[in-house]
């Protein structure tokens, strides 16, 4: 994936099985406030609620410094690894790619067996290119695929900034990846209603096929 950018804050993340059990989330990431950013600009960019990271980081006001480290929540703490699945939202990938922005994190649930692990995008114009978040979250998508790597298509869930949208996932590693540690040598392909294949910018009947899939449609 040459000329494509590092995420801005891929190195700052952390496994996403960590737990605060304290206050009953899954920690997302670790966030280096940088000069110029606010509380409110950081809950935008993470999809997450200004409350919730003011309570995960113990601030009673929104004044935060730059090099100050904000622990970003995720949702609150599921079953590890394990998700039920539910339908998703048939959303085209034109509004899709306005959703799960570029460098945004997500939770993906694979329809089949329920397992969920964490991805952040980090390229694709025609459809979601991905890279998993951590060595478990690799560990898991493994396990999804019967312990290979896999083009087979797969209906799934990703659930991003309010949304949970009907998709399909391929666990296959190719080209270039720029998250370090997560023992993914690559991205992978989330591909979305109406999204294209980047080798002739057509459909792919099959991952079409399991987007209708995981939202009930078929």
């Amino acid at each position: 994936m040459a000329g494509v950018p590092r995420p801005l804050f891929a190195e700052e993340t952390v496994a996403a099985a960590e737990v605060d059990h304290q206050h009953q989330y899954v920690v997302k990431a670790i966030h280096i406030v940088k000069k110029g950013e606010s509380l409110w600009s950081i809950s935008r960019h993470y999809g997450v609620e200004l409350e919730k990271l003011m309570e995960a980081n113990d601030l009673t006001s929104d004044t935060i410094f730059p090099r100050q480290k904000l622990v970003i929540p995720a949702e609150n703490v599921p079953e590890a690894g394990n998700s039920q699945a539910k339908e998703g939202e048939f959303i085209h990938w034109n509004q899709v790619q306005n959703m799960f922005r570029l460098f945004d994190f997500a939770t993906v649930t694979d329809m089949e067996t329920g397992l969920t692990f964490r991805v952040q995008r980090t390229g694709g114009r025609f459809h979601a290119d991905v890279e998993p978040v951590s060595q478990d979250d690799t560990a898991i998508i493994k396990k999804i695929y019967n312990g290979q790597w896999s083009w087979s298509p797969r209906a799934a869930l990703v659930a991003v900034n309010g949304h949970t949208i009907a998709a399909s996932i391929s666990g296959m590693p190719h080209g270039r990846g720029v998250i370090k540690h997560n023992d993914f040598p690559g991205y992978m392909c989330i591909h979305f209603r109406g999204s294209l294949k980047t080798s002739d910018l057509k459909e792919d009947l099959e991952h079409q096929k399991m987007v209708r899939k995981a939202a009930g449609l078929d």
